[in-house]
C-alpha cells in the first residue's frame, strides 16, 4: 500500500509523522516539566524551610545547654540570662515549625514531633528553675559554712592563745618543757 502512494503523499505522511512525534515529545516534556515544577515548589516551600527551622532549633538548643552548663558550674548570672534568651529562640523555632506543619502536607516526619519537642522544652525549663534553686541553696549553705568556719577559727585561736599563756607560765616556773609547747602550737 505504501509503495502505491504518490511521492507527495509519502512526503506528507512522513512530515505528518514527524509532527505527531514532535507533538507527543513536546507534550511529554511539558508534563515532565510540570511534575518537576510541582516537586521543586514542594522542596522550596516545605523541605527547605523545615531544614532551616531544624538548623535554628539545634543551634539554639546547643547554646541553651552550653549556657546552663556554664551557669551550673560558675553560678554566673550572665550564663543564666543567656540561657533564658536562647530558650526563647528554641520556642520560636518550635513555633515556626508548628506554622510550617499547618501549611505543609508533605512533611510526614514533622507531625507528632512538635508535641515531643514542646514537652522537652517545658521539662528543660523546669530543670533550669531547679538549677537556680539549687544554686541559691548552695550560696546560702556556703554563707553559713563561712560563718561557722570563722567561729571555728576564732575558737581555735582563743584556745591556742590560752594554751600558750599557760605554757609560758609553766615554762617560767620550770614545770614543763618546750616540746609540749611545740605540740600545742602544731
Amino acid at each position: 500500500m505504501f509503495n502505491n502512494m504518490k511521492l507527495s503523499v509519502k512526503i506528507a505522511v512522513g512530515f505528518g509523522s514527524l509532527i505527531l512525534i514532535i507533538v507527543v515529545l513536546g507534550g511529554l516534556a511539558i508534563f515532565n516539566m510540570n511534575s518537576v515544577k510541582a516537586k521543586s515548589e514542594i522542596l522550596a516551600k516545605e523541605y527547605v524551610p523545615e531544614v532551616d527551622i531544624a538548623v535554628k532549633l539545634r543551634g539554639a538548643a546547643n547554646r541553651v545547654m552550653y549556657a546552663m552548663r556554664g551557669y551550673g558550674l560558675s553560678e554566673e548570672d550572665t550564663y543564666y540570662t543567656d540561657a533564658k534568651n536562647e530558650i526563647k529562640a528554641v520556642e520560636s523555632a518550635i513555633s515556626s515549625a508548628g506554622e510550617l506543619q499547618k501549611r505543609a502536607v508533605h512533611l510526614e516526619a514533622l507531625k507528632g514531633h512538635l508535641e515531643t519537642a514542646n514537652g522537652a522544652v517545658e521539662k528543660y525549663k523546669r530543670l533550669m528553675d531547679k538549677t537556680v534553686e539549687i544554686n541559691s541553696n548552695l550560696a546560702h549553705d556556703r554563707e553559713s559554712m563561712d560563718k561557722a568556719a570563722a567561729v571555728y577559727i576564732s575558737s581555735c585561736n582563743t584556745y591556742l592563745a590560752g594554751q600558750n599563756s599557760r605554757m609560758n607560765k609553766e615554762i617560767a616556773g620550770r614545770q614543763t618543757n618546750m616540746a609540749r609547747h611545740k605540740k600545742i602550737t602544731i
